[in-house]
């Protein structure tokens, strides 16, 4: 446990976050239980792949991947130049910071969002709606997203909506990354895809969403949760790995809770070519993957980005010895300037409700609009 105050903590992030935003890319971490870690790239360019089955990380460091790779949107590894964990990583903090840059770091260009507004949730709900209801080419499942645009309070620090997030939601991987690609992104994701020491792995199928006050789980969660399942034991199949299979389970996030199942499972193949298999599942695609795919990028009416892609850690001889650990990027938002741009999503099955998938979104957006409301009062992290 740190004994500096969250506070003073969040000044000294702040005052580095000039000098880091200069660097080739940096990540700032803390997994569930784990230590907050800073990896930083100071030297090259970033190494980028078009598809997941390409990612090799020969030192290690950490990854971001967009919902749908590609060229332009490719899979960005942060090397690990700099690596400090727990108290190290305080203690670069506590040391005087790099002169401020008198010019702002390159970054990709802005990503047009589609209006937050009911109205436009409700015309595109209509059309996924009734593709699942109508099974177009086989669709049982489409999972519809959408964005919400805020200015940042003047005096909001990001160093405390770091710290502030990481002693709010322990349960998940709270992070601060910036690359002059994916640009800087701030989530507290609850949704594991692949940890472990291969050949043991472990991911897990997360669905279902419901306020924690709320009444028990429905049908049409249930449901949901049990084909985010099934694709996951139908991938692994695919893949000859052996696996257990164990749930579902409530868990809870934040003032959420969520379905899980877990799987646990031995394959030789590595990091990469597991992501690609795993990725994106009906947790944040739909089923069948490829043709929810192509309708999700048609009539979605935007590109989501880096949201709903998956980020986290890889182990190499360039960091600490320790487990690959990579999440599925939620709970999620991207900054611009002063603006910050939230993202939700949920899953439209055939029997789904407008008001319900809507307020659902709210739920979750929620728990970043929470983050950005106060800077003071959040209790000590690790």
């Amino acid at each position: 446990m740190i004994n500096d105050p969250p506070t003073y903590a969040a000044r000294r992030l702040d005052n580095h976050l000039a000098g880091l935003l200069q660097s080739a890319g940096f990540a700032l971490f803390r997994p569930p239980a784990g230590p907050i870690t800073l990896i930083r790239q100071d030297r090259g360019q970033l190494a980028t792949f078009s598809r997941a089955q390409d990612l090799i990380a020969p030192e290690g460091g950490f990854v971001m991947a967009p919902f749908d790779p590609g060229p332009q949107q490719p899979l960005v590894l942060i090397r690990p130049d700099l690596v400090l964990r727990g108290a190290d990583s305080f203690s670069f903090l506590a040391q005087e910071p790099p002169l401020t840059p008198t010019h702002e770091p390159p970054g990709p260009a802005p990503l047009a969002a589609p209006p937050g507004d009911f109205e436009s949730y409700r015309q595109a709900y209509q059309r996924f709606a009734q593709a699942v209801r109508q099974r177009e080419e086989g669709l049982r499942k489409l999972v519809l997203s959408r964005a919400l645009t805020r200015e940042l309070p003047a005096d909001l620090s990001l160093g405390s909506l770091f710290f502030r997030a990481c002693a709010l939601f322990p349960e998940s991987l709270v992070y601060l990354c910036s690359t002059p690609i994916s640009g800087l992104w701030i989530g507290c994701t609850p949704e594991p895809l692949l940890t472990g020491l291969g050949p043991e792995w472990r991911t897990v199928a997360l669905a279902g969403t419901r306020l924690a006050a709320g009444p028990d789980w429905d049908d049409k969660n249930i449901l949901e949760q049990r084909i985010v399942a099934d694709f996951l034991s139908e991938q692994l199949r695919r893949a000859g790995a052996a696996f257990d299979r164990h749930g579902p389970v409530t868990v809870r996030a934040g003032h959420l809770l969520h379905l899980r199942t877990d799987f646990h499972f031995t394959s030789a193949l590595g990091p990469g070519p597991l992501l690609s298999l795993l990725h994106p599942s009906p947790a944040i695609c739909g089923y069948p993957k490829a043709p929810a795919l192509q309708f999700i990028h048609r009539h979605e009416g935007y590109n989501r980005g880096y949201y709903a892609g998956f980020l986290g850690y890889l182990p190499g001889p360039g960091v600490d010895p320790g487990p690959t650990d990579i999440y599925v990027n939620l709970r999620c938002l991207r900054l611009e300037g002063r603006r910050a741009t939230l993202y939700s999503g949920g899953g439209i099955l055939p029997d789904s409700s407008l008001e319900a998938e809507w307020q659902e979104t709210e739920n979750k957006l929620g728990t970043m609009l929470a983050l950005l409301e106060t800077n003071e009062g959040h209790p000590k992290c690790q």
